[in-house]
């Protein structure tokens, strides 16, 4: 199995270890006399740090071949997965609430809004109004066109509040499944896509 020297292991910015070998990855393409193409992704130490780094490149299907016995070998306790569970509750109940909020003021206003332009209408429509005395055509398209602005901007932000709402959505159900089931997936070794699309609601 893949191992790195400790000398090529460098701080990121999280001040996490990582090794020189986690770089971009070199791709080769071989082209075949019968027609058949193969790319490969090679990784490889850039010796950056240690110039006499002894590891040889790895082809990407090993590595993830490597990664995969790792993730099998790994477990999640019970207490852990209650934890994260109990966690995702609370930070989704407030997350919950502000969207809601969000929505709520935004519904509220655009009611708001409309009034205001029927209102208005009325006022400019008026008999009273016949002779432009109440407000004249040029306050009352001014001061429709702020509103009915005003208004498109904040149907505009409702949907896109409803997308981040529905990415959210996905996004805690995924969470949740994970913390739920997790453990078994890993105990019984399956794929990592696998684990993956098992957690989609969809």
């Amino acid at each position: 199995m893949y191992r790195s020297c400790e000398p090529c292991y460098h701080k990121d910015p999280a001040g996490e270890f990582i090794h020189e070998r986690q770089r971009p990855a070199e791709e080769k393409i071989k082209r075949h006399k019968n027609g058949n193409v193969h790319v490969y992704v090679y990784y490889r130490c850039t010796k950056r740090i240690d110039e006499k780094c002894p590891q040889k490149t790895v082809e990407l299907a090993e590595l993830t071949r490597q990664a995969d016995l790792i993730i099998r070998g790994l477990t999640i306790s019970d207490a852990f997965r209650n934890w994260a569970i109990k966690y995702l509750h609370e930070v989704r109940k407030v997350e919950a609430k502000s969207h809601e909020q969000i929505v709520s003021n935004k519904q509220k206003r655009i009611l708001e809004i409309t009034k205001q332009v029927d209102a208005l209408l009325l006022r400019y429509t008026s008999p009273a109004n016949a002779a432009g005395d109440l407000i004249s055509d040029m306050e009352y398209k001014n001061a429709r066109n702020t509103l009915l602005d005003e208004r498109r901007v904040l149907e505009s932000d409702l949907q896109t509040e409803g997308a981040a709402i529905e990415k959210w959505l996905e996004l805690s159900e995924r969470t949740f499944n994970f913390a739920r089931y997790a453990s078994v997936w890993f105990f019984k070794g399956e794929n990592r896509s696998d684990c993956y699309s098992r957690t989609s609601m969809r």
